[in-house]
């Protein structure tokens, strides 16, 4: 058994559950408390983000969802120098709001500041998942302009 397991994750496929009951080729994810498993991904896969689309499309408002994508092939190969320096700008603004708002969550759940509601926060893991979306999208940006610098000086 464990040969086979073995050659499906060399291939990029997970074993799933084997024969004496352990799930073998799956990485444990905590998500708020609980462990699910969720496959390996395979190398060269190009899954190089933290968060799936799902998650972002849940923990993201629409103007947000707007600027996430601006980030991705091919509309950010078509934006200019200036339009990216605007939408990192932007990007920036939502990531340091999310974050102040994970960090006030994050010490009302701990009793150390007062509601700011009605009620005390009880969780803030759509908060953290908003900032982890938009860090990415703001890598992806800097990225670009990174990449776009060393065309135009010949520097890598």
């Amino acid at each position: 058994m464990t040969g086979d397991a073995d050659r499906d994750r060399e291939r990029g496929e997970w074993a799933g559950q084997g024969s004496i009951g352990i799930v073998v080729g799956v990485r444990p994810r905590t998500v708020l408390g609980s462990v699910r498993k969720v496959p390996p991904h395979p190398v060269g896969s190009g899954r190089h983000c933290m968060t799936s689309l799902n998650t972002e499309e849940r923990a993201l408002n629409a103007a947000e969802i707007e600027m996430v994508n601006e980030t991705r092939p091919p509309a950010i190969e078509r934006k200019t120098r200036e339009e990216l320096k605007a939408l990192v700008h932007r990007l920036r603004q939502a990531h340091s709001k999310a974050l102040d708002i994970s960090n006030r969550q994050q010490r009302e759940m701990r009793g150390k500041a007062a509601p700011h509601g009605a009620t005390p926060a009880r969780e803030n893991a759509g908060t953290v998942a908003k900032a982890q979306a938009l860090q990415e999208a703001i890598q992806r940006v800097d990225q670009e302009l990174s990449k776009r610098d060393a065309a135009e000086t010949g520097r890598p």
